[in-house]
Order: C-alpha cells, then sequence, then structure tokens
C-alpha cells in the first residue's frame, strides 16, 4: 500500500430529500469509493422508514438542524424541492459544510442570490447539479463546435413523457426539462450572456402548461431555438428524447444526441 492510499479516506456525505432524485443520490453515493453515505434528511418519517429498510445503517433524520449537529457528514446533497433548496442550502453552508446543489438553484434569481455571501472564492463550498457539463457526448459537441468557427444557430431539444405533467403538478418544463439547455448554451456561447431572449407556453386541457419555447440571441448575432415539453405518449422512450444541434459559420452540422439523469423525468 503507498503512503498516499493509506492516507485516502471517502468524505462523509449526507442527502437532504428522499423523493425520486434524492433516492438516486443516495443509491450513487453509497456505491461511490470515494463517499462515505453517513446521513439522510427527509420532512417525512415515512420516507426515512422506507429508505432504512433498503439502507440501515445510515441514520436519518426530520430535523435538518439536528441533521448537522449530530451527524458527521461533512459535504451535503441537496435534492429536496425546488421551493425548499435556497432555505437548506443557506443553512448548510452557515453550518460550514460542502453542498452540491441539485438544479435548478430556485425559482427567481434574486432568491438564488440569497445564497451569494455564503460562497466561499471559486465557489469551493457550493456545487450546482449541472452534471451535462462533464458529460461525454458534450463534450464532443464542446469540441466539435470550437473547430468549425463562431456558432449561428443552436437548436435544443428535450421531450418528456405526458406523464409528469400528471405525476408533478406545476412542473413547468421550462424550468424543469430546459434548465441544462440553458446552461450549456452560456457553455458554447464563451460565457457570453444573450441580448435578446423571449419564450412561449403552450397550455393542455387541463390548464397545465406542456410546451415551452424560447429563442435568444447573442451579441454577435447568434441564435438559439429551445423547445421542451411533456408530450411523449407511453410507448416512447420512458426518458424522453433529447437532441442538439448547433450549425456553425461553416454551415456544417455538429448533431448530438444528450441523456442524463433528472429530477421529475427532466
Amino acid at each position: 500500500m503507498t503512503e498516499s492510499s493509506a492516507e485516502f479516506r471517502p468524505v462523509w456525505v449526507g442527502v437532504v430529500g428522499l423523493g425520486r432524485f434524492g433516492r438516486l443520490h443516495t443509491l450513487t453515493a453509497s456505491r461511490l469509493a470515494e463517499v462515505e453515505l453517513v446521513a439522510v434528511a427527509a420532512r417525512r418519517q415515512a420516507r426515512l422508514d422506507a429508505f432504512q429498510k433498503e439502507q440501515p445503517d445510515v441514520p436519518g433524520w426530520t430535523e435538518l438542524d439536528a441533521a448537522i449537529r449530530e451527524s458527521a457528514a461533512e459535504a451535503w446533497i441537496v435534492a429536496c424541492p425546488t421551493v425548499e433548496h435556497v432555505r437548506v442550502t443557506e443553512t448548510l453552508l452557515r453550518a460550514g459544510k460542502s453542498v452540491l446543489l441539485e438544479k435548478p438553484v430556485a425559482d427567481t434569481l434574486a432568491e438564488a442570490e440569497r445564497l451569494t455571501p455564503h460562497v466561499t472564492a471559486a465557489s469551493s463550498n457550493l456545487m450546482v447539479g449541472h452534471i451535462l457539463l462533464f458529460n461525454s457526448e458534450f463534450r464532443a459537441l464542446q469540441a466539435e463546435a470550437a473547430c468549425r468557427g463562431a456558432l449561428t444557430f443552436v437548436d435544443c431539444v428535450r421531450h418528456r413523457p405526458a406523464s409528469v405533467a400528471q405525476d408533478f403538478p406545476g412542473e413547468n418544463p421550462l424550468h424543469a426539462a430546459m434548465v441544462h439547455d440553458l446552461y450549456c448554451l452560456q457553455v458554447l456561447m464563451n460565457r457570453s450572456e444573450p441580448t435578446y431572449f423571449n419564450a412561449q407556453y403552450h397550455y393542455s386541457n387541463t390548464g397545465a402548461i406542456d410546451v415551452a419555447l424560447a429563442q435568444l440571441q447573442w451579441p454577435k448575432g447568434a441564435l438559439s431555438s429551445c423547445v421542451a415539453s411533456y408530450t411523449t405518449p407511453a410507448g416512447m422512450a420512458p426518458r424522453g428524447f433529447d437532441a442538439w444541434k448547433s450549425l456553425a459559420r461553416d454551415v456544417r452540422l455538429v448533431s448530438h444526441q444528450i441523456r442524463g439523469p433528472s429530477k421529475s423525468g427532466t
């Protein structure tokens, strides 16, 4: 055994939230050699009871303050409902913990900016769940686009099952499904801010938003169209369909299908 391996210790991690995506994080954390899952926190005791039947060695709490105080977790994954993201993350950062915060940060920019005073230099204590920046398909698209000159148009398509609208009432595809597209676009455009954007919705017969369409334009004229929906029928893939198409100025097309897990089927 080398000296470096002898000194290795996994990061002690806790997870806040035991819904669909929180449970996915607990399963992932429990299988990583670099991580030891040492705590979970959820609002409902029933969720904790169900989880501890699967992982009885991991203690659980219904009060976050007690979980922070009594557990050994030094880093936390926040995967509770979006409306609770900022409050929970503020509590953890104030306690000196490192946080992986599931996207989106919040429902509004003003709410997200409440975290600013608690974030250390280079955001070393806070990472947002922008998983697609590390996806091999996106990295290939980014490298290919860089070889072909400035982009003129990017078309982003993200369709999810129609059942999402029923299973998660109030979920807006603009927020829940297109967040990946927006931050990936920011990287493809070298973090340049768009000079123009707009969005339109389509409403289902029940009044739910089932299609969101957005258009963006950048200072040098590049355009993007982003569409996300909860419309695919049961016969299609259960995770829906994603695709990115980028058009560079030399009129050659770069096309990739990108998939990644996400909360509420996005």
